[in-house]
């Protein structure tokens, strides 16, 4: 099956390795990003830049729509994202860049998406990658929180607007604690910022992270299910499937 992703984040961590899996069994890559993607041909802008956001990635679907082969399937995961500080100390500017990130860039690129392949005959899938600490209240972690709370809820009310469209699915995957660049930070910030930090730390003196590749892994697996996901949350295991 013909894949085309769009994956924001795909210079590294999650977003990297997704896009490398994806292109070495054939399929087609888009990564957003600010830097060059890992794989696959990159579109790099700043995803807190809403409006130029938006046309770019119109006018690249736009073009694909005309490549061939046709994909089969139409893949967008929101993947990208930024912590912001940790602890209660954020200002004004903060909570402007952790929302347009976390959530802005996501709502305008699932809209953009949708709309731009409207009339395309292939099933079409917006993943949002959520965490734990969308239900799970962590101290310190308010703006990243609030951010991935309002991204389910988001891909909820999207589901919604698309229910009577056989072709549109959307799904909130939890992947659990991955081992990048963003658990290394949270371990250098110190206890009086998070009181969670000794468990991150042991997490990963445990070697209890997951491996990005193996991750990506089990997304792809969970794509080729092509199962019509209605906004639902689940885990990783769920999504992948047996």
């Amino acid at each position: 099956m013909s894949v085309f992703w769009l994956i924001t984040g795909a210079s590294r961590g999650l977003g990297a390795a997704l896009a490398r899996a994806a292109v070495a069994r054939g399929d087609r890559v888009l990564g957003i990003a600010r830097s060059p993607a890992a794989a696959g041909e990159s579109l790099c802008l700043d995803l807190a830049d809403l409006d130029a956001l938006a046309a770019a990635v119109g006018a690249r679907l736009a073009d694909a729509q005309r490549e061939e082969p046709a994909p089969q399937r139409w893949v967008l995961v929101n993947n990208a994202a930024v912590l912001g500080p940790i602890g209660s100390g954020w200002q004004a500017g903060d909570v402007e860049q952790v929302l347009r990130v976390n959530l802005g860039a996501p709502m305008v690129l699932a809209r953009c998406f949708l709309d731009c392949l409207a009339g395309h005959p292939a099933p079409r899938l917006v993943l949002n990658v959520s965490s734990g600490a969308a239900t799970r209240v962590i101290a310190g972690w308010s703006l990243y929180a609030t951010s991935k709370a309002g991204l389910e809820h988001f891909g909820r009310c999207l589901a919604a607007e698309h229910r009577l469209d056989p072709r549109v699915a959307v799904v909130s995957l939890s992947p659990g604690v991955i081992d990048t660049d963003m658990q290394a930070r949270i371990r250098a910030t110190g206890p009086q910022d998070f009181p969670d930090h000794a468990r991150f730390v042991a997490l990963h003196e445990q070697g209890a992270l997951a491996d990005p590749d193996t991750v990506a892994a089990s997304i792809l697996r969970g794509v080729d299910r092509g199962l019509r996901w209605e906004g639902a949350s689940c885990r990783l295991e769920e999504f992948a499937g047996p």
